[in-house]
């Protein structure tokens, strides 16, 4: 008996024999052909985009543990430099928060402020000249005012109370 090629459908595979009836002392004729090469270009090819990818994989996952320092600003060199990029950082971090949802947006505009106010203070005193002398840093606490109409608890930032509408006086307001 001699295997056919399987027929194959959607849901079953046929195996079919095929036998031959051969008498003894029957000459029979075989004729045998070779198969053709395959061909190695193509294995080498797919071989070699192998090889590039996981180098690629390799070079992409090892990038970080590379070293150095990321290519941005020089650090400070004065404790007001590193206090004013902290700064930045710090509101960076609280806009991200913002963003993701972990501080609602009063909480973010009141800290936000506060950082910023500082920031700002930190500029002006690098940029005042060396010979004045630097006024004492702000506090990190924020000020707490209420309405001169209703009593309600206003944040710094407030020009106007959220209960009745009243117009505050700000330091600004008040200074001129």
């Amino acid at each position: 008996m001699h295997r056919k090629r399987p027929v194959v459908t959607e849901d079953r595979v046929y195996l079919e024999l095929e036998a031959f009836a051969v008498e003894p002392h029957e000459d029979v004729t075989v004729s045998l052909e070779p198969t053709p090469a395959r061909r190695a270009p193509a294995r080498a090819l797919a071989l070699g985009v192998v090889v590039l990818g996981a180098l690629g994989a390799g070079a992409f996952l090892l990038a970080p543990l590379r070293g150095g320092t990321p290519r941005s600003e020089p650090a400070p060199e004065t404790a007001e430099g590193f206090e004013r990029e902290s700064l930045y950082r710090a509101i960076d971090a609280l806009d991200e928060d913002l963003e993701t949802e972990k501080l609602s947006p009063e909480d973010h505009a009141q800290m936000r402020a506060v950082l910023r106010a500082r920031a700002v203070e930190l500029l002006a005193r690098e940029r005042a000249p060396k010979s004045e002398a630097a006024p004492a840093p702000a506090t990190l606490r924020p000020e707490r005012k209420f309405c001169t109409s209703c009593g309600a608890s206003l944040r710094g930032s407030d020009r106007f109370c959220s209960q009745c509408g009243a117009r505050q006086d700000t330091r600004e307001d008040a200074a001129s």
